[in-house]
This record gives C-alpha cells, sequence and structure tokens, in this order.
C-alpha cells in the first residue's frame, strides 16, 4: 500500500509541469533568471528521474526506462505550445534532459559504489 502511495504521488508530480505560469523563482527572486531556470527544470527531472529509480524497480532498466522519461519530458515541454500562459523552450527540454541524464549516473554510481561495498564484506 505505502509502495503505491509513493508511486502514485511520484506520477503525480508530473502534473506540477502543467500548471500554467508556474514560475517559483517570484517568491524567492526578483524577476527572471536563465540560470535559474535552467537549475529548477533539471533539479526537477534529477529528483523525478531518481524518485522513478526508486519507486518503480522495473525502471532500473536503463535504456527503455530512460528513452521514456525523456520522451514525456520532451512531450511535455512541446505540449506548452498549446497551454496558456505556457511558452515552449529549447533550453528548457535540454535542462530537462541534463536533470534525467544526471539522475541516472547517479543511481548508475551509488549502485556501483554499494556493489563494490558489499563484494568487499563478503570476500573479507
Amino acid at each position: 500500500m505505502k509502495k503505491t502511495i509513493l508511486q502514485i504521488l511520484v506520477l503525480a508530480s508530473l502534473l506540477m509541469l502543467l500548471i500554467p505560469d508556474f514560475h517559483p523563482e517570484r517568491w524567492y527572486s526578483n524577476g527572471y533568471h536563465q540560470w535559474l531556470d535552467v537549475l529548477q527544470h533539471s533539479g526537477y527531472f534529477f529528483a523525478f528521474t531518481l524518485a522513478m529509480l526508486w519507486v518503480f524497480p522495473s525502471v532500473r532498466r536503463v535504456i527503455p526506462w530512460y528513452l521514456l522519461i525523456v520522451l514525456v519530458a520532451t512531450l511535455l515541454e512541446i505540449a506548452q505550445l498549446w497551454i496558456p500562459k505556457r511558452s515552449f523552450s529549447f533550453i528548457d527540454m535540454c535542462s530537462n534532459l541534463l536533470g534525467i541524464t544526471l539522475g541516472y549516473c547517479c543511481w548508475w554510481a551509488i549502485k556501483r559504489i554499494f556493489r563494490r561495498s558489499d563484494k568487499g564484506r563478503a570476500s573479507s
């Protein structure tokens, strides 16, 4: 039951991307900054990718799910062409890809480190 709730929350977090005019920098900054926008997009998709890998074990097969997450992120960005008060941005799309890629790389590196430490304990 707990895992199902986590899975629903992770998937529901995608809906946050469709909120018109969602720019949280208004609350903690004085205006729009390109670097902040890149940080927000890549940070969100980094966290989303790690959450997907943690909550959905079948997602851990790298290539197909990586491509699926990239496709969803790309489609969400393209969909903004038709959502009022939203706009398509190639930089945002690249930031999404950066966050997804970094998420997968971090997951892979952490998994490798834990595998090494488990092998070290088993051999001693």
